[in-house]
């Protein structure tokens, strides 16, 4: 593996994938929110493109709605 990419699927957690990408320039990551977890921690489109300004986070994703 030469590279790879840390999707981050809670914003909870975004700090640590910040962390993990600074020790590790061979690991990016993404910022959004799984659609479930969207409940526990309000998301506006505004936050995730704040965040997504690290130049480690090459992504924005888990944004869909799920469709059981």
């Amino acid at each position: 593996v030469e590279y790879f990419l840390s999707v981050c699927v809670e914003l909870s957690d975004y700090p640590q994938l910040e962390r993990l990408a600074k020790d590790y320039p061979d690991i990016s990551i993404s910022v959004g929110v799984h659609p479930n977890s969207e409940m526990n921690y309000p998301v506006t489109a505004q936050m995730l493109c704040e965040l997504a300004q690290n130049p480690a986070c090459i992504a924005i994703g888990e944004t869909g709605l799920d469709y059981y």
